[in-house]
């Protein structure tokens, strides 16, 4: 039925945006004239799978520029089907296909080529959202998705954002497109570097103890390049442990952020959140609060039982993660 359901939003989409784009199609794994096909499935924290389907087709002669160098294309498609974890239940679809193009000196996106996406929602409690932004450095544009995901607990209720992620598709002047897509559950892979877990215990009161482990992940590719005006990826994970006055495990949870930055422009955005309620009564929200392109960070609440109350009231306090410029990361609680 999961199968199924995936194909028949890839028809749909595909019937309605032949109204947008006459040549648009989505691609097909045997079909000749595709480079490319990427597929990854993440696993959110408020209990949605997303399967991403990322096409990129073989190299394509555009024209001459000025100076008479060659310029090429490239055609990216995008295809996300989100499902609920626990049934398999189909609840939305997700379409964007673009133009990246280069020339050995130079790569752009082609705006002629670049669609709006397209999303169906199919579940009454559940809506997701999706859109892009376009970054470009002397050697990179990047088209970056963020998706966010909404649920209202009944027909009575507002949504309410429970989670997101985002996908970055990143080309070089050269041609050679790569992607960035992460998520909490994401295993350390060889192209990442993971620095030392840092870790303080802070005294919230007579019976509770906040113990906190950090450690950023980095990734290598980005921080071998000798050209500073690249846009590069840094996550910060963030396990923080509730404990009582004799050491023993009261609650804990797992948070992380993810952040692109450009050292050389002074960018730094937050690209998406994600966490993990692990053990014991505790509640977190995270949200990413980008104002600019130079301002940005994670920001979220911690609800925890408080040990010291008879009547199951919670302790709450704020958590903010920032990180500059520079790629350099700070986590603060408060209250």
């Amino acid at each position: 039925m999961r199968k199924v359901l995936s194909q028949f939003m890839s028809l749909l989409i595909f019937l309605t945006s032949l109204g947008f784009c006459p040549s648009l199609v989505v691609a097909d794994e045997l079909r000749p004239g595709w480079e490319i096909r990427h597929k990854k499935s993440v696993v959110t924290c408020s209990g949605i799978d997303c399967v991403s389907d990322i096409n990129v087709s073989e190299p394509v002669f555009d024209s001459l520029d000025a100076s008479g160098n060659e310029t090429y294309r490239k055609k990216i498609e995008i295809k996300n089907d989100f499902f609920l974890s626990e049934n398999n239940d189909y609840i939305s679809g997700n379409f964007l296909s673009f133009y990246f193009i280069y020339n050995n000196n130079d790569v752009t996106i082609d705006e002629k080529g670049l669609m709006k996406d397209v999303t169906y929602n199919f579940n009454n409690y559940w809506e997701i959202t999706a859109c892009e932004e376009v970054c470009t450095s002397k050697e990179q544009c990047i088209i970056s998705q963020r998706v966010g995901m909404y649920k209202r607990d009944s027909s009575l209720h507002n949504l309410e954002n429970t989670d997101e992620f985002h996908i970055d598709v990143i080309c070089s002047t050269k041609g050679e497109v790569i992607f960035n897509i992460k998520s909490l559950d994401t295993s350390p892979k060889d192209e990442e570097k993971i620095s030392e877990p840092l870790v303080n215990t802070t005294k919230i009161n007579k019976k509770l103890f906040r113990e906190v482990s950090e450690k950023d992940i980095e990734y290598i590719s980005d921080l071998n390049n000798s050209n500073s005006d690249r846009y590069r990826y840094i996550s910060r994970n963030v396990h923080v442990i509730y404990k009582d006055s004799k050491g023993n495990l009261y609650a804990d949870a797992v948070i992380q952020a993810t952040f692109r930055y450009n050292i050389e422009t002074r960018e730094v955005q937050c690209l998406s959140t994600s966490n993990e309620e692990k053990n014991g009564e505790i509640d977190v929200l995270m949200r990413t609060g980008n104002e600019t392109r130079t301002y940005g960070g994670a920001y979220g609440e911690i609800k925890v039982k408080d040990p010291n109350s008879i009547f199951g009231k919670n302790h709450k306090e704020s958590i903010i993660i920032k990180c500059d410029s520079e790629g350099k990361i700070t986590t603060q609680f408060l209250g």
